[in-house]
C-alpha cells in the first residue's frame, strides 16, 4: 500500500480553537494542555514526528472510547462512596475489565512507538507526557 502525505495549513481563530477544545474528553483536555504548555515553554513542536508515528500517537492518546471513560469515571467516584446498586457493581467491573484490556493494547502501541522512535517506553512516556496510571 501506498501513503501520500498531504501538508494542510489550517486558520482557526482563537474563539473557534477554543470551542473545539471545550468539547475535548477531560483526558484529551489535560494533555492538550500539557502538550501546549510543553510547546510555549520550549518552542518545541513534535511536527517532526512521521506519520506513522503520529498515528500511532493518536491511537495511544484516544483509544478509551469517551462516553465509557466518563461513566466510568461517575460510577468508580460513586463506587468509593459507597452508593452502587448492584447492576452499576457489575456495569463497572465489565467497564473495569474492558479498560484493562485497552490499556495493554495501549501499552503495546507505547512499546511500538518506542521501538520505531529507537528510544525506551519510558523515554517516550516522558517525551509525550503519557498518562500510565491504572485510572482511565
Amino acid at each position: 500500500m501506498l501513503l501520500s502525505i498531504m501538508s494542510v495549513q489550517l486558520e482557526i481563530s482563537t474563539d473557534e480553537l477554543l470551542d473545539a477544545v471545550v468539547q475535548m474528553p477531560k483526558g484529551e483536555f489535560d494533555l492538550f494542555v500539557r502538550r501546549a504548555k510543553r510547546l510555549r515553554q520550549n518552542g518545541v513542536t513534535d511536527r517532526s514526528i512521521s506519520g506513522t508515528q503520529a498515528d500511532l500517537l493518536h491511537k495511544i492518546n484516544t483509544i478509551f472510547p469517551p462516553a465509557e471513560r466518563d461513566r466510568y469515571t461517575e460510577l468508580y467516584s460513586r463506587y468509593k462512596s459507597a452508593s452502587l446498586q448492584a447492576r452499576e457493581k457489575k456495569e463497572l467491573s465489565t467497564l473495569v475489565e474492558k479498560f484493562e484490556r485497552l490499556n495493554a493494547r495501549r501499552l503495546k502501541l507505547i512499546a511500538q512507538l518506542a521501538k520505531m522512535r529507537g528510544e525506551t517506553v519510558d523515554m517516550v512516556i516522558d517525551h509525550f507526557e503519557l498518562s500510565v496510571s491504572n485510572n482511565v
